[in-house]
């Protein structure tokens, strides 16, 4: 079962986000309507959160991106339970 791992703060790109560390992704968020929460491979989660957004979505390994609007929460909860994230 899916776990929080660890908590760490974004630079760079992601200044200024948080990154939530799950057993098999990194959840990169900034809770400011407008922005978005990027979901990423935990794996070399570390490189990645130090890339731009930009650099980031390029480089395809962006399992979703859930911008922060009205629909959020719903959206967020139903990406964490298809990718089995708790």
């Amino acid at each position: 079962m899916p776990f929080l791992l660890s908590v760490s703060q974004g630079v760079n790109g992601f200044n200024g986000y948080y990154a939530y560390i799950f057993t098999k992704y990194c959840v990169l968020e900034l809770a400011i309507y407008g922005n978005a929460t990027y979901i990423i491979p935990k794996e070399n989660w570390e490189v990645l959160s130090q890339k731009t957004k930009q650099e980031l979505i390029d480089s395809r390994v962006v399992v979703d991106k859930i911008i922060h609007i009205e629909k959020w929460k719903n959206t967020i909860r139903k990406t964490f339970d298809k990718l089995d994230i708790k």
